[in-house]
């Protein structure tokens, strides 16, 4: 159990390291006020998030359900 918290957080901090650079941002030249602006630039920071935020969670708990099964199938043999 202890390895697979060591490396979910590594997992966690690497996709993190990855992703803080790409995070989006607004050029200089397009007006921060304009509400469509706005509202696209929302959108593209929640897609980002959300992309972000599932690669970081989805394949450590996906390990972490196969152990749990793995697991449950060793236990049920014996």
């Amino acid at each position: 159990m202890r390895a697979w918290v060591l490396l979910a957080l590594a997992w966690i901090a690497g996709v993190v390291y990855v992703c803080v650079p790409m995070w989006p941002s607004m050029p200089l030249d397009m007006s921060a006020n304009d509400p469509a602006t706005r509202e696209v630039f929302t959108r593209a920071v929640r897609m980002h998030a959300a992309r972000c935020a599932g690669l970081a969670l989805l394949p450590p708990l996906a390990v972490l359900g196969i152990g749990w099964l793995v697991s449950r199938l060793v236990s049920a043999r014996s």
